[in-house]
């Protein structure tokens, strides 16, 4: 069972309903992000050229 913090009791439904999306969003896009930067090869730039 989720505890809701005041901050959430005291908004509308459809807020709320935002706000526990984008809660769980959050986390899978950082997952696809990082599979997606592991397949690239890392290629560091740090401006200069020789």
């Amino acid at each position: 069972m989720e505890q809701a913090t005041d901050a959430e009791k005291n908004m509308a439904v459809s807020e709320f309903l935002d706000f526990k999306r984008k809660n769980k969003i959050r986390p899978f896009v950082d997952k696809l992000i990082e599979r997606h930067m592991a397949m690239k090869p890392i290629m560091k730039h740090d401006g200069v050229k020789d």
